[in-house]
């Protein structure tokens, strides 16, 4: 699971947008719900590595 994650980071960054745009139309289900904090929790420290590329 984690190596999946940061093996393709860039792509789940891209899904974990998505993601947060589809929370405001859709309810979140409960497994959904540890999927979001998780994404919160790559984005945020992926993102430096994305600014300096």
């Amino acid at each position: 699971w984690l190596i999946w994650i940061w093996w393709d980071h860039f792509h789940l960054t891209h899904s974990c947008m998505e993601f947060s745009h589809g929370i405001n139309r859709i309810r979140v289900r409960n497994q959904n719900e540890h999927f979001q904090i998780l994404c919160s929790a790559i984005s945020e420290s992926i993102e430096p590595t994305l600014s300096r590329t």
